[in-house]
């Protein structure tokens, strides 16, 4: 932490970040890397304050959505994606294949949940037409 602490002294690396696939030297590995495995604080480090807020904000958006849906399914959802999120706190795999295919699936299941009602709706509510043929 202390790493993360000098390296977040310097202003400019704080609001813009240092960018993807950046070295540096942590003094727990003993030698410059890319990549360690506390996710949300690689965020910040590649991305700085101002785009790792985007980002973090896009992350937990399914969050609060999902929770105000109250349906099972979604809350299956909620507690899946929540417990992943909580793993990927301590492990790389949010910015993977596997963690992009999870974010998208979640987010779609929210709009698809929402256009299906939207659907439903449009159609219960289209009256059908009745046409007399005289002939």
């Amino acid at each position: 932490m202390k790493d993360y602490r000098k390296l977040f002294e310097d202003p400019t690396t704080l609001l813009l970040g240092q960018g993807l696939g950046s070295y540096y030297y942590w003094s727990g590995f003993g030698e410059a890397i890319s990549n360690t495995e506390l996710t949300f604080l690689e965020i910040f480090r590649n991305y700085g304050l101002i785009l790792g807020t985007l980002l973090l904000m896009l992350i937990l958006y399914p969050l609060k959505y999902i929770k105000l849906k109250s349906d099972d399914i979604h809350t299956c959802i909620l507690i899946g994606y929540g417990t992943y999120l909580l793993m990927c706190s301590s492990n790389p795999l949010l910015f993977s294949s596997s963690g992009m295919i999870i974010l998208s699936a979640v987010i779609s299941s929210l709009f698809l949940g929402k256009n299906q009602k939207e659907e439903m709706n449009h159609i219960e509510n289209k009256k059908p037409e009745i046409r007399s043929v005289h002939g």
